[in-house]
């Protein structure tokens, strides 16, 4: 009796090793990955940012450029696959946004308060990853 307890012990506990193994791979493969998407996301906003009609509606807000603006965001939205792209201004009111036809656009908003903000003005890069409840999406 004390000989088949032993190895049920051993058994359970090589078991449970393994089953520690499997599951401290599987955490690193999806660190990973979140970590190869954030440097993919970090790499569009860098594109974005270097589009003359991105700035240029900053320095001139008018609808001229806003509209160039509006058009570079709806690729950049397009091409990606993102569920939204906008720009800020240094106040942090989104004055161009790829869901201004959205009952809940993001147009006029102020994201002041957040830290991707916050780091931005600051001359930081910053990653934001949030799932918005009342929108049922990334935000």
């Amino acid at each position: 009796m004390s000989c088949t307890t032993n190895y049920s012990t051993l058994i359970f506990t090589v078991s449970r090793s393994e089953t520690v193994r499997d599951a401290e791979k599987q955490t690193e493969d999806i660190a990973n990955h979140i970590s190869s998407l954030i440097v993919e996301h970090q790499k569009t906003v860098k594109a974005l940012a270097r589009h003359n009609e991105i700035s240029n509606h900053l320095i001139k807000k008018d609808s001229h450029t806003l509209s160039k603006a509006n058009s570079i965001l709806d690729l950049f939205h397009q091409s990606f696959d993102l569920d939204v792209c906008y720009l800020m201004d240094r106040s942090g009111e989104v004055v161009a946004t790829s869901n201004r036809n959205d009952p809940k656009s993001f147009a006029g908003k102020n994201y002041s308060f957040r830290q991707y903000f916050l780091d931005s003005v600051n001359g930081s890069a910053s990653v934001y990853m949030a799932l918005v409840w009342n929108r049922k999406g990334r935000g």
